[in-house]
């Protein structure tokens, strides 16, 4: 799991969209290549997480693929709605689960996604916490059990910013 072990003030994440991938991005002057915690099947659904080699602090997001796009359902728990909301910072993350040899390290879990609602939530593992979350931006992450990120929403999205969204990842 990618555990968060700290936060750090950072400028807000900017969100990318390409006819391919959905990314957001924080700002670095970093000049080594991040490693990278990937998550999903491997196979229909793939998350990619950039994080800095020697802080751990969080760089990217990538939604490379999801096997499906649902709706998201109103009374579905929205991270900016947890109890303890940390803003305008970034998680830092334990790098305990790399080895020297790999930038890499995957765990595969169930990927889900789901749009509305002027929001995209993508999450794996644990159910959603309405305990701990950090917002950067328009990105807001969830932080659950054992103080492991569990999830992510974008909000607010326009609508062209929602068409595009279901227009990458619909069959």
């Amino acid at each position: 799991m990618l555990i968060v072990k700290g936060t750090q003030a950072a400028p807000a994440g900017k969100l990318h969209l390409n006819s391919l991938v959905v990314t957001i991005t924080w700002p670095t002057s970093l000049t080594e290549s991040p490693r990278y915690w990937r998550t999903g099947d491997f196979r229909q659904s793939l998350l990619e997480i950039g994080v800095h080699p020697h802080t751990g602090r969080l760089l990217s997001i990538t939604l490379v693929n999801i096997a499906s796009l649902e709706t998201l359902e109103p009374e579905e728990m929205a991270y900016d709605e947890a109890a303890t909301l940390i803003t305008d910072q970034v998680p830092l993350f334990d790098l305990a689960a790399w080895s020297e040899d790999s930038p890499f390290v995957d765990e595969e879990h169930e990927l889900r996604a789901r749009i509305g609602y002027n929001r995209l939530t993508i999450d794996w593992g644990d159910a959603p916490s309405g305990n701990y979350a950090i917002q950067s931006g328009r990105c807001f992450m969830g932080v659950g059990d054992h103080y492991t990120l569990i999830g992510l929403h974008l909000n607010p999205l326009s609508d062209a910013e929602i068409t595009a969204i279901k227009n990458m990842f619909s069959d």
